[in-house]
């Protein structure tokens, strides 16, 4: 990941558009302002919207124009929002577990800020809750606070630790990318095909601006 796209990495929605900096969500950030504009010459070309494309190069698709008077906010399925973030999350956490990266102090504080809002705002106060109220998932649902509480740990540990020793350092941040994995892999591979599978697109929907939500009342825990 390049230095740029470590700045003010804090998820939130928005899409990414090309020349615009700071990843938010996997996505470069677009005021609604420039989305316009941008909207604007698309209709006279091709029309479809505009080319996103995400900090991974090899990767990028089309946000779609909202028509005159529409909102500029998009609601998404909270299960795309979250693997979103979970490849940010695993991408930052790839680059701090190497020896020599630079301003290692600076990455961690942004890494730890967008897994904490992810675990304790978002999932924790809506996606969590409403798994518990689904049939069969409450058991599946606990196990995952459990993991968490299990990082926050780990997190807690590190904070205390000194760059300066880098070995040592890089083997404590390579245990949480470790327990970090695993639940992502629990995530994506078990509970969201149960999501797909139990609730509607309306649901998933309704959830993602539900997360989003959450997720924002978390930021000033997760700045500590």
């Amino acid at each position: 990941m390049k230095e740029a796209e470590w700045e003010d990495t804090a998820f939130q929605a928005g899409g990414v558009v090309h020349g615009h900096p700071a990843t938010t969500a996997g996505y470069r950030h677009d005021t609604p302002s420039s989305r316009r504009d941008r909207c604007r010459k698309e209709r006279k070309g091709r029309g479809t919207g505009l080319r996103i494309t995400y900090i991974y190069p090899s990767r990028s698709s089309w946000l779609p124009c909202t028509s005159g008077g529409g909102s500029d906010s998009m609601a998404q399925n909270v299960i795309d929002i979250l693997k979103q973030e979970h490849e940010m999350v695993l991408s930052q956490l790839s680059e701090l577990s190497s020896t020599g990266t630079s301003n290692r102090e600076q990455k961690y504080t942004t890494m730890k800020k967008n897994l904490i809002s992810h675990m304790i705002g978002g999932e924790e106060q809506a996606v969590y809750p409403k798994l518990m109220d689904s049939g069969g998932m409450k058991e599946i649902a606990l196990e995952s606070i459990e993991e968490h509480n299990a990082v926050k740990t780990l997190l807690s540990q590190l904070d205390s630790a000194s760059t300066s020793e880098e070995d040592v350092w890089v083997a404590k941040i390579t245990v949480i990318q470790e327990n970090v994995k695993h639940h992502i892999s629990e995530e994506e591979e078990h509970i969201f095909p149960e999501m797909q599978q139990k609730m509607s697109s309306a649901e998933l929907l309704s959830l993602g601006s539900s997360y989003e939500e959450a997720k924002k009342s978390a930021m000033p825990m997760a700045a500590r």
